[in-house]
């Protein structure tokens, strides 16, 4: 889920926490900060500002126009699944045909999404065959886009840095996981500029309440700008033009995947609220669906029970902890998202 790994505005909104098992002590600093989101999404309607009916309804002959174009989402709000949809699903019925990039597939998994998608005749037949294991996303959000790239013939590319790789950043830094050769294609060959990365790091103290370990605000937001820099790598490699799904924190223009793309791209995000100004290209405010406040689970994992000493982010972590890892972007559990499309649907016409 989040900064680009953790949490940004990384759709706070879509986080879900799970009490980690304490198989060292950075393995659980990780799983809490990997796991729990800012703040609680804005509750006054007043900090909502949808898109006018006239930007909406002319969005998807702007997508048409774009080489790149980056579509936003809080992972756990059906109502921006919905929206997004709707101006993904007019775009190819005018004639648009994008590779469409998704932050739900690792890289690493490309060669089984690209055997279901030549095997699947439906989305669930091609989650099923591409996603091995188990996998926290609320897959029914997705689908939809699954069955048009699978009706219009569509590319579907695996967009993201695995959850592992992303724990070995945070660890190893950027040599841990990438070869030389890698970084410079990527743009990574060098530090990113102090603004980009100050902002990374404040979205990711920002994004968890206040209670990270500062020795952990630069290397989260490494890793989060290491997922920006796989993703864009994708969408440079594709024939034509591409559109990536992903959290909000990924598309926004200012500090996610446009800054490493190196080329005008166009970024729309699907917010609860308003969005900071500069962020995206265009924003479509949403309402907030009801979620605990995330700051409340933070703290829980952040307090040591009884007996158990303080987190240490200095401690070493056994390889096999790399599961437990969670970051602000990864999706909330199935069970925590009320999943109501029917609703949302309905709401958008």
């Amino acid at each position: 889920m989040p900064l680009p790994v953790f949490s940004l505005l990384r759709a706070c909104g879509s986080c879900h926490t799970r009490r980690p098992a304490r198989h060292g002590a950075l393995a659980a600093v990780l799983a809490v900060v990997l796991s729990a989101c800012a703040s609680a999404p804005p509750r006054d309607m007043d900090t909502i500002v949808p898109l006018s009916a006239e930007t909406r309804a002319a969005l998807p002959a702007a997508m048409m126009t774009q080489r790149y174009v980056l579509m936003g989402e809080v992972h756990d709000n059906p109502f921006g699944h919905a929206w997004r949809t709707q101006a993904l699903t007019r775009a190819i019925e005018a004639g648009w045909r994008p590779a469409i990039a998704m932050e739900q597939f690792d890289t690493r998994f490309q060669p089984l999404l690209d055997l279901a998608m030549a095997t699947c005749t439906d989305a669930p037949c091609v989650i099923a065959a591409a996603v091995p294991g188990k996998s926290a996303w609320e897959w029914t959000y997705y689908e939809p886009v699954i069955d048009l790239a699978l009706k219009y013939k569509l590319p579907l590319r695996a967009a993201n840095l695995s959850r592992a790789d992303a724990a070995k950043v945070v660890r190893g830094g950027l040599s841990a996981v990438f070869t030389g050769a890698q970084l410079r294609d990527m743009g990574l060959a060098v530090p990113p500029h102090a603004e980009l990365m100050a902002a990374q790091e404040q979205a990711v103290a920002d994004g968890h309440c206040g209670m990270l370990p500062p020795t952990l605000h630069a290397p989260m937001a490494t890793a989060q700008i290491a997922r920006d820099a796989v993703m864009a790598d994708v969408m440079r490699a594709a024939a034509g033009p591409v559109v990536l799904l992903a959290g909000n924190g990924h598309v926004r223009k200012d500090i996610g995947v446009p800054q490493w793309l190196g080329a005008p791209s166009l970024s729309i995000g699907f917010i609860e609220g308003r969005a900071t100004t500069g962020a995206y290209d265009q924003a479509e405010g949403m309402m907030p669906i009801a979620r605990p406040d995330p700051c409340e689970a933070v703290k829980s994992l952040a307090t040591p029970a009884p007996g158990n000493p303080p987190l240490d982010p200095g401690a070493s972590t056994p390889p096999h902890t790399n599961e437990i890892v969670r970051t602000t972007d990864d999706p909330p559990s199935p069970a925590a998202t009320p999943l109501d499309l029917n609703r949302a649907n309905r709401a958008i016409h």
